[in-house]
């Protein structure tokens, strides 16, 4: 059964028992914006209106930062002497190796004169190692033997083998067997230690020093008292520069000085260049341009993308009468044009004068004699002989009548009334009055180009039909429809309005919207497709909505359009407490 449903709208007092939705709540409307979850994900703010859920997380897997993109789920990475293990809700972490931290450390005693001082050491501290290497045993050296000219002695052993003379070697190896430090005297330097990038410089007569590197920039000087140093470097600004012919400068004065070549001025590149102007140019000959990386560069100048046959159009002469004018002759671009008043004035020769025309075959401009012209246009009615028209006459088709000629006009009854019926009108003149009667009978169709303006009543006995016609303009405010409707006679009937579309032989269907009174209550509007305009009555697919406006609510009052059985879909609004209805 249809009743009266209250509709819940912005500002309508309501209590709902429920509220199912459509769609996801988004982030906005305080909902996550999703209708699925990822059953154990974290959920993630994506955007400023979005919330996405990350993956349900493994064993030992934590939340963690990726800077410029949203959070992802992974594991500890575990380093040298770290393991980790990831277990359900737990994370391990363990140090490899014993463990211990060495806290005292003991330096005492003396072994073949070395000791150790500085001891005992907690935690930090030095340990030097001082004294002087003595006591070890020959047989404790790894090489326990010397060798001299392919005689073997053990340290602290004789040997009855004569000794040598090292005058009598011709090779002698300084890196094996040797001791000491190389004098400089005898080739060496005297020096046994050295850092990267050390210099030697001799500092006195047969002795060398070391300069240890020096720092980053510095560069090397002689010092005061004749030797080299480190020093840092003299710097400063550019104080002065002075520009020459065909350059120009700009903050002269520093720090940074800009050079650039100089076009323009008396003093410029072109003017201070060798001056050529008088002789001729050869083909190898160069010239200067920007190419296209604007770097300055030169070429022949038979490179240029141009030749000597190229130039600007100086001058144009004009013949007198030649039918051309123009502007801006002197170049580089003149303007000419055509013009028929610059044409001189003469006599017309039809037979053998002729005059241009554009030929549509080719495009191209022609001419054709006036004679040969007249020619192709002499139609019916008319001879062309050297150029001259001349019409035909004659009573026979195509021919014009000549001089006085009889003409009959014939009314008709009811149709066409005429002032007289003979007269002679060509060549010699005369009237004729046509014109309506009084009362028009027109047996056939009636056709009127222009407007007809009826000041009476337009009665229609058949069908009215607007054909062509864009729209109808009615200055009446109401229309009747279905006028032959009496309450003692057929009783109310169907009606409306059809919106051709489309025509099947002499019928028009199309849309329609119209009022089916055989609807409950009294009748209901409504809209179907499809419809003839010769049908009786209209069976709607929709129906119009009507709305009722109380200062109350409706209660169990059904519409008055499609009434308690076909109203279902009308609106009631209650103007006192702004409720709204719709029968369902």
């Amino acid at each position: 059964m249809a009743n009266w449903k209250k509709v819940i709208v912005s500002g309508s007092a309501a209590e709902l028992a429920s509220l199912s939705l459509d769609t996801a709540l988004t982030v906005a409307n305080g909902g996550t914006g999703a209708s699925t979850l990822t059953d154990g994900g974290v959920l993630l703010g994506s955007g400023a209106g979005a919330v996405t859920a990350l993956g349900q997380a493994t064993d030992g897997q934590l939340v963690i930062g990726s800077t410029g993109a949203d959070p992802q789920l992974a594991t500890l990475t575990q380093g040298t002497g770290v393991t980790i293990t990831n277990t359900a809700g737990g994370i391990e972490i363990s140090a490899a190796g014993s463990g211990g931290t060495v806290t005292n450390i003991a330096t005492a005693g003396t072994v073949n004169g070395l000791t150790l001082t500085g001891g005992p050491i907690t935690n930090t501290g030095t340990i030097t190692l001082g004294g002087t290497l003595a006591n070890i045993a020959n047989g404790a050296l790894t090489n326990s033997t010397v060798s001299y000219g392919g005689v073997t002695v053990a340290l602290g052993a004789s040997d009855a083998t004569p000794a040598f003379d090292l005058s009598d070697a011709t090779s002698l190896p300084l890196g094996t067997g040797t001791t000491g430090t190389l004098a400089t005297t005898r080739g060496g330097t005297n020096i046994t230690t050295y850092s990267t990038g050390d210099i030697l410089y001799a500092s006195a007569a047969n002795t060398l020093s070391k300069l240890n590197i020096g720092s980053t920039g510095e560069v090397l000087s002689v010092s005061a008292g004749g030797v080299v140093e480190w020093t840092a470097p003299t710097t400063g600004d550019i104080t002065g520069l002075t520009e020459g012919a065909g350059i120009s400068i700009t903050s002269a004065a520093g720090p940074v000085p800009t050079v650039a070549v100089d076009y323009v001025g008396t003093d410029n590149i072109i003017l201070e260049a060798q001056d050529l102007s008088a002789s001729t140019i050869a083909t190898t000959d160069k010239i200067m341009f920007s190419d296209g990386s604007n770097d300055v560069s030169f070429a022949n100048v038979s490179d240029l993308p141009f030749t000597n046959n190229t130039g600007d159009i100086t001058s144009i002469s004009l013949a007198a009468n030649s039918g051309l004018v123009g502007t801006s002759l002197t170049g580089p671009i003149p303007q000419l044009s055509a013009s028929i008043a610059a044409f001189a004035a003469g006599a017309v020769d039809v037979a053998t004068d002729s005059f241009a025309f554009l030929d549509a075959t080719d495009g191209l401009t022609k001419k054709e004699s006036i004679d040969d012209f007249i020619g192709l246009i002499d139609g019916n009615g008319l001879t062309a002989t050297s150029g001259v028209l001349a019409v035909d006459y004659g009573n026979t088709a195509n021919t014009a009548a000549q001089g006085n000629t009889a003409v009959s006009f014939l009314g008709t009854t009811n149709e066409v009334e005429l002032s007289t019926n003979t007269f002679t009108t060509v060549g010699g003149g005369g009237s004729v009055t046509i014109g309506l009667p009084d009362n028009v009978t027109i047996t056939n169709n009636l056709t009127v180009a222009n407007n007809a303006i009826i000041s009476g009543d337009l009665t229609v006995s058949g069908t009215a039909s607007f054909t062509h016609s864009e729209n109808l303009d009615i200055a009446d405010k109401f229309i009747t429809l279905a006028s032959g409707s009496t309450p003692g006679g057929s009783g109310p009937s169907d009606g409306g309005f059809v919106i051709a579309q489309d025509a099947v032989g002499s019928t028009q269907v199309g849309e329609a919207l119209g009022l089916n009174i055989s609807a409950a209550g009294n009748g209901r509007w409504g809209i179907t497709g499809s419809f003839s305009n010769n049908a009786g009555a209209i069976v709607p697919l929709d129906y119009l909505v009507a709305v009722r406006a109380t200062v109350t609510s409706p209660g169990t009052t059904a519409p008055v359009y499609g009434g308690s059985t076909d109203g279902y879909g009308n609106m009631h609004v209650d103007t006192n407490l702004g409720d709204i209805y719709i029968y369902a």
